[in-house]
């Protein structure tokens, strides 16, 4: 049967299957914009552009500097979005467009299953398996696994699920050229040549984890494609390609961190972890993905892993050796059945292949489950491969049929069910709290949303209380200070609290209280409690490493100085000890860093010390040639606001005439031209 002609049955069978995936994920449509969003999105000022013009789209393409190669087509579809939708930020628009996105890979994953299907080794799949039916069926797998929800209703990892689209699009492209080659068409070397680039070029400037295209190759080779069918010309070419392409990026890759080492290292500085302990706790991670690959339980699931422990030791925890030895153990396994077994060196190879980045030695989160957006193929065609077997071997076909349905069923249900928690703010944080009742950040999650009414304030207090007794991190408890803050400068703050406490549980007045007592009552003891959470800070702090959102919640506050008619609720001089700690204590290395010289900069100026405020900034400038121009307006802004126009004018002129001034930049410098110019 022929694809290019495909018959009416397939075209409804892909349509029934894409309007089936769309109203599972409608529910979540509707959902808030999440965690990462919002640096990368409603933060971002390149994707908020004013019209559709050259240079607004190219700021936009350039306005993601994640990873080495940035995320330029996912942040310029983040502008588009905006534009197309009267500048909104709607995330029902957002959410929607990852949704198409993952449908067209729906259908790049029907034409690659397709097409591998008829390339593969004899023996791979029965004689008799309608091919079509079997790469629908691995294709829904895929579609509708309820691990695949956050690849698409979490905004910002559009990033994954576009780089897969390239991924996918050039697996087409390979397959199509080694086609070609059977025939002797050496215009296949093209195709293939054709598939590097969709797959790497494109697919790179999403995420750099297209950049396993070469592995996930080898993994087709090595394990399911036929080599019988090519010419042996064709053969051994192709057997060079793929050395090539796996032997000289490692090499390459292996040499740059040898020669930079603190490329890999400065991923560590602002980890809770180490290179060591991040790799034992990995031999436990692709263990726990497998399992949700099986058993799809949604109480596991999750936006938040960070209550997943940390091993730092082979028996700490326990399961960690065990873990090491099970991966060595089904390797040694499958290389001793590989000639018997190539659906299981097909699911290893490409599994590896495709954690290969996130799961190994760089210094990212531990746990997230948009990770395993391409890598759950290798289940999805097991599964497909194995239950048609067994229903072709069965006595009694027609039952066994209905065990498709069945589970396709079951996780299309498990992933509407998920799709709802994700509709709503304050569902999605009770159900992440209630699956996750030991994640830090779960309790952070809950405190947003409860934030939003201010009858909720006792109960907002108790989530950050529990955010920072589940971890060491220092961001709740700031959050904890400054409500303490708020009661004892505000008499109807007091009040508020007095009702609220009245409402629940009683709790004994804690005139010895800790850091993490409940609220109390009395002005004594919020006194007592606020200096106790302020010593638990500093004490943080000495031993914190800057983050990203420990960075944020310090801006907000030190900005919070300068707003006009706002009432602040840390003090300026224990603010400014704080930054200044934080600064004392963070490596060089920290891409941070140098912010925090900002905020100590504007909070020299902020209390009358501008040449000390003006050397913070020229030491950033220094320390960060790649953002000089953002600096320069920073010093621009300081000169504003001390009324010294000409010095303003004379630095921002200096990032407009600069070549390497980033266009967001020239754009931000000539709002403030306008401010200043007459």
């Amino acid at each position: 049967m022929s694809l290019r002609t495909p018959p009416i049955t397939l075209l409804a069978a892909l349509g029934s299957l894409s309007v089936i995936v769309f109203l599972v994920y409608y529910p979540g449509l509707s959902g808030p914009f999440l965690m990462d969003d919002f640096p990368n999105i409603l933060l971002n000022p390149a994707v908020q552009p004013d019209n559709f013009s050259i240079n607004n789209l190219t700021m936009a393409f350039n306005g993601n500097g994640s990873g080495p190669l940035g995320r330029k087509f996912p942040s310029l579809s983040f502008a588009l979005d905006f534009l197309l939708h009267d500048r909104q930020f709607d995330p029902f628009w957002f959410k929607l467009t990852n949704l198409v996105i993952h449908i067209v890979n729906l259908l790049l994953v029907f034409l690659l299953t397709h097409l591998l299907l008829k390339a593969s080794r004899p023996g791979i799949v029965e004689k008799g398996t309608n091919l079509l039916f079997l790469a629908i069926v691995i294709t829904a797998f895929w579609a509708l696994h309820p691990l695949q929800l956050t690849g698409v209703l979490y905004a910002v990892q559009r990033m994954v699920s576009m780089a897969a689209l390239f991924v996918f699009a050039g697996l087409i492209f390979y397959l199509v050229g080694r086609r070609m080659l059977t025939h002797n068409r050496k215009s296949g070397w093209w195709v293939i040549a054709s598939g590097y680039v969709v797959a790497m070029g494109l697919g790179g400037l999403c995420k750099e984890s297209a950049l396993l295209f070469p592995a996930l190759v080898v993994a087709l080779e090595i394990s399911l494609l036929d080599w019988a069918r090519l010419p042996e010309s064709s053969a051994t070419k192709l057997k060079w390609l793929l050395i090539i392409s796996i032997t000289i990026p490692a090499i390459v890759v292996v040499a740059y961190l040898l020669s930079h080492p603190a490329f890999l290292l400065q991923s560590y500085a602002e980890r809770d972890f180490t290179l060591g302990q991040r790799l034992l706790t990995q031999a436990r991670v692709v263990w726990f993905y497998l399992s949700l690959y099986a058993i799809p339980q949604t109480a596991r699931m999750g936006l938040f892993h960070d209550d997943f422990i940390t091993s730092t030791g082979l028996l700490h925890p326990l399961t960690t050796l065990p873990a090491l030895l099970a991966i060595v153990a089904v390797i040694a396994w499958a290389i001793w059945k590989r000639k018997k077994s190539p659906l299981l060196i097909f699911f290893g190879c490409w599994y590896i292949a495709a954690h290969a980045m996130e799961s190994t030695i760089f210094g990212l989160e531990m746990i997230y489950e948009h990770r395993n957006y391409v890598s759950i193929y290798a289940m999805a065609l097991v599964f497909g491969v194995l239950t048609c077997r067994l229903i072709n071997n069965s006595d009694n076909p027609g039952a066994m049929t209905l065990l498709l349905p069945a589970v396709l069923g079951i996780l299309a249900l498990t992933t509407y069910s998920r799709a709802q928690t994700w509709a709503d703010p304050t569902v999605f944080a009770h159900f992440q709290l209630r699956n996750h009742p030991q994640s830090a950040r779960s309790y952070n999650g809950a405190a947003l949303v409860s934030d939003r009414l201010p009858e909720n304030f006792v109960t907002t207090y108790d989530h950050l209380r529990m955010a920072a007794l589940h971890s060491k991190r220092v961001v709740p408890l700031i959050d904890m200070y400054k409500r303490v803050n708020f009661l004892i400068q505000a008499p109807d703050g007091q009040e508020a609290i007095t009702v609220a406490n009245a409402n629940r549980q009683a709790q004994p007045d804690p005139t010895n209280s800790t850091w993490n007592a409940p609220l109390p009552t009395k002005m004594e003891s919020l006194l007592k409690l606020e200096s106790e959470i302020g010593t638990e800070v500093e004490q943080r702090l000495e031993k914190a490493k800057l983050t990203a959102k420990l960075m944020s919640v310090l801006r907000t506050n030190v900005d919070c100085l300068s707003g006009p008619n706002t009432v602040c609720f840390v003090q300026p001089e224990r603010l400014q000890h704080w930054v200044l700690m934080i600064l004392g204590s963070t490596e060089e290395s920290n891409r941070y860093k140098n912010l925090v010289r900002l905020l100590a900069a504007k909070l020299y100026a902020y209390n009358g010390d501008i040449d000390q405020a003006l050397e913070e900034l020229e030491k950033a400038t220094v320390a960060a040639p790649e953002d000089h121009g953002y600096f320069l307006i920073q010093k621009a802004g300081l000169y504003r606001a001390l009324g010294l126009n000409s010095e303003a004018l004379e630095y921002l002129y200096q990032v407009k005439n600069d070549p390497k001034t980033k266009p967001i930049e020239i754009k931000i410098a000539d709002e403030m031209l306008a401010t200043l110019l007459p």
